[in-house]
């Protein structure tokens, strides 16, 4: 009994033994840490058949998180700050941090977020169609995308008889939105309606340029740089 006890101790020592220490420091542009902000660490798909390790914390007051017993392998550091008008290091065009850590290697890497801005369309309804949603968004979808780029949802919110549908988006940026419906038509206020079956079709817009300073931190209202129009029902 005690040598089979012994031997499992040795085992899990060893096995704690061959695991490494990843320890991720997250700021600004301006180098600034960002306590709070959400740290991930995944096993790169495809790339790391070595282990099935996933792991997320909050970094602490200097900006850092710090993932123990992480095995070898090849991983992907991701990091965002909820509320603020930073974006997700792996979204957009920007790319995950990518590591290799040998076994019983300890590493650290830095995560530097961008400034985005916050990209706001507003749809009316005179129709009162959106009474009839079982929540916002359930019969008019909006996604926004950048050229070579997946679209990504708009999040949608109730304003009166209109729908607000926001996205945080690279600053001073190209991008596409996509309006979609099965039941809804949508118009621009003065001109043609749009087709809500094309998978090609999209309006054109613009983001605004980047706020600058400490308020790129702080989540910001805006202003829709686009307003539209339910017409009826297709």
């Amino acid at each position: 009994m005690v040598r089979i006890l012994s031997f499992l101790l040795l085992s899990a020592f060893l096995a704690f033994a061959q695991t490494g220490q990843i320890t991720v420091r997250v700021h600004d542009t301006s180098g600034a840490a960002l306590p709070g902000a959400i740290v991930r660490v995944g096993a790169r798909p495809f790339r790391n058949t070595l282990a099935n390790f996933h792991s997320v914390q909050n970094a602490a007051a200097d900006g850092s998180a710090v993932f123990n017993a992480v095995p070898q392998g090849a991983y992907e550091v991701c990091a965002q700050l909820p509320g603020s008008l930073l974006l997700d290091s792996c979204s957009w065009i920007n790319h995950g941090a990518e590591i290799f850590l040998p076994t019983g290697a300890a590493k650290t890497i830095p995560v530097v977020l961008q400034t985005g801005t916050l990209v706001v369309v507003q749809v009316d309804d005179a129709t009162h169609q959106f009474s009839k949603e079982a929540y916002p968004g359930h019969k008019l979808r909006l996604e926004v995308s950048a050229p070579n780029m997946p679209p990504i949802p708009m999040m949608a919110k109730p304003i009166g008889n209109s729908r607000q549908f926001s996205a945080l988006v690279p600053a001073d940026t190209d991008l596409r939105l996509h309006v979609r419906s099965s039941e809804l038509q949508v118009a621009y206020p003065k001109g043609a309606s749009l087709n809500m079956k094309d998978p090609n079709q999209f309006v054109p817009l613009h983001s605004a340029p980047a706020v600058q300073g400490a308020a790129a931190a702080r989540s910001a209202s805006a202003a829709p740089v686009l307003t539209l129009q339910v017409v009826g029902i297709q």
